[in-house]
């Protein structure tokens, strides 16, 4: 099935020329982004616990979704999908921490974007 979709890709790209497959590009990058967000988010959320009286589940959200869109706009297309396969290196690793803890300053600073969000 995925060579089919290679070889057809393939074929719109040379009936293109350069401005189709960069457009074609742009687009499929787009969609990994996308989807890396919200995979992203969603595994941040479960790896969080909930059910305690403290644990606000609306700026948890907010603070993994922030994570999530930082790392997609800091990482190369390819990286995000090894990186939502699970393949977390020493550098990835390090970049989370710094996009989650960048996001969650966000939250708690006084005037923020995040922080003043309803």
């Amino acid at each position: 099935m995925r060579i089919w979709i290679v070889v057809a890709l393939a074929a719109v790209l040379v009936g293109c020329g350069q401005e189709g497959a960069d457009a074609l590009q742009e687009n499929i990058e787009r969609q990994v982004r996308s989807g890396f967000v919200s995979v992203a988010e969603e595994q941040c959320m479960n790896r969080l616990p909930s059910g305690h009286p403290l644990f606000d589940e609306e700026k948890a959200r907010q603070i993994c979704g922030c994570t999530a869109q930082k790392l997609a706009d800091s990482l190369a297309a390819g990286d995000l999908a090894a990186l939502a396969g699970g393949e977390i290196g020493k550098e990835a690793a390090a970049k989370i921490q710094d996009a989650a803890l960048a996001c969650a300053k966000e939250m708690i600073t006084p005037g923020s974007r995040a922080a003043s969000a309803p």
